[in-house]
């Protein structure tokens, strides 16, 4: 019998179980030598058993001489093994010990995370697909695709009752000032009809810096919210004053300076006390340390000083600067038409890349498993290629060793589409060169703009 995790079974391709796990075997309330060599179908039925690998998914667990046990499974494929991790959702699943059924939950967790953001592209890009829609027929049916994807990601959300979990930031090189303009402008108005005054100072031209443009945005808006309206309902500063610096040999500076308190003395340096308290009292606080974590994950550099009567608060954020300014796009001149070669295992995606960069003239075939771009590349001339990282069939990096060497010409033509920033296997292949790369989801814009520059 072959060993596996606590709530794990392994399968073979003709559906035999090979190897169960103490945990799977509990549920299914048999010893393990009753179980490998049965059919799987004997013991899990429901969407689980048939949906995408790497899909987490709903399954109903059959325990012998009991009712049925409703929860989560998760298939994975290996050699010619089928891995197949459960979780149980039922008050009456025997449990497991706290730290292998926390990993387990928090592997399922990242799954729906990852998954659920091919729904969300294709939410934004069908959405804009509607507006420039040539026909009714053709609009309503790019809306009933936002609805199906809508469906989707309820579906995924509800697999597991949990759905939040941080993003990893995702450096790309960004004008400083335009960031800050945008963010003030959008909290302006709601700051204004409480009494409270912004002041924005930006210098003559783009600071450029290598930052999360979202994550970065996020965080001074939870800055500018925590010390005026904040989530209470007591006001303290009534003055915000945003500066964007960019000293000669120095590092790009975000400033902001939060002063006019109408609370007691202390009131607004409490807000923004770094110091570890025992417990967090407020969502607030979290979203405050959050932002603080985020800020130092992405490379800066955080300091937060108060006048000595409590009543003005600083803070200094300064970034890393960006070695170059990125390349501009002439976005009146008439793109280019492309063959492109799209390979994702998600047929929505295939559809989306097809219609989306069909509005702006190019071709587009559509692979969904790395033997069907293999032959794709063998026997058709492609000028760019966008691709998901991890397929069903394998990953992005083994066609390519595969591929460079007789298609020198696509090299600096591709561009990477993940959903799994962080992953060791993503990081070493971006390490390798200046790939492309849109973290999913992401929008219209972001697609076309990156096809766009593969043709200036």
């Amino acid at each position: 019998m072959m060993r596996c995790g606590m709530y794990e079974l392994v399968v073979d391709l003709r559906g035999e179980i090979i190897g169960v796990g103490s945990g799977a075997a509990a549920l299914f309330r048999l010893p393990p030598d009753q179980i490998v060599g049965r059919p799987v179908t004997r013991f899990l039925r429901g969407p689980a058993m048939t949906a995408s690998y790497g899909t987490a998914a709903a399954v109903t667990i059959k325990a012998h001489g009991r009712g049925n046990t409703q929860g989560t499974a998760l298939r994975a494929l290996e050699d010619e093994r089928i891995h197949i991790t459960l979780l149980p959702t039922s008050s009456t699943a025997v449990a497991a010990p706290a730290a292998p059924r926390l990993r387990t939950i928090e592997r399922l967790v990242d799954e729906v995370v990852r998954d659920v953001q091919n729904p969300l592209t294709g939410i934004m890009g069908f959405s804009a697909l509607a507006q420039l829609a040539p026909t009714p027929h053709r609009r309503r049916y790019y809306l009933d695709q936002v609805a199906t994807q809508a469906q989707r990601c309820r579906r995924l959300l509800q697999s597991l009752d949990a759905s939040v979990r941080a993003v990893t930031p995702y450096p790309s090189t960004t004008d400083l000032a335009e960031q800050a303009s945008l963010t003030v402008s959008t909290a302006r108005l709601q700051l204004e009809g409480h009494g409270i005054s912004v002041e924005l100072s930006l210098p003559k031209g783009p600071v450029w810096v290598e930052t999360d443009p979202k994550l970065l945005g996020d965080a001074l808006v939870c800055f500018i919210h925590r010390g005026t309206l904040g989530l209470r309902k007591e006001y303290t500063a009534r003055d915000v004053l945003v500066q964007v610096l960019d000293p000669p040999g120095g590092a790009p500076r975000l400033t902001l300076e939060l002063s006019g308190c109408d609370s007691p003395n202390n009131a607004l340096r409490e807000r923004f006390s770094l110091e570890p308290t025992a417990s967090v009292s407020s969502l607030s606080d979290v979203e405050f340390l959050a932002a603080c974590d985020t800020l130092r994950e992405q490379g800066c550099t955080l300091r937060i000083a108060a006048s000595d009567d409590g009543e003005m608060v600083r803070v200094v954020v300064e970034l890393p600067r960006a070695g170059s300014a990125p390349r501009t796009v002439d976005q009146t001149r008439t793109p280019v038409p492309l063959d492109i070669l799209a390979i994702d295992d998600d047929a929505m995606m295939g559809e989306l890349y097809q219609e989306l960069l069909g509005v702006s003239g190019h071709t587009v075939t559509s692979c969904r498993t790395l033997l069907a771009a293999r032959e794709a590349l063998r026997t058709q001339r492609f000028d760019a290629v966008i691709a998901d990282f991890f397929l069903s069939d394998g990953t992005f990096s083994e066609l390519w060793a595969e591929a460079a060497d007789q298609h020198p010409e696509l090299t600096d033509r591709v561009v990477l589409i993940t959903g799994d920033r962080s992953h060791a296997q993503v990081r070493e292949w971006l390490q390798r060169g200046r790939t492309p790369v849109l973290p999913k989801p992401f929008t219209t814009q972001s697609l076309l703009s990156q096809i766009t520059l593969l043709t200036a």
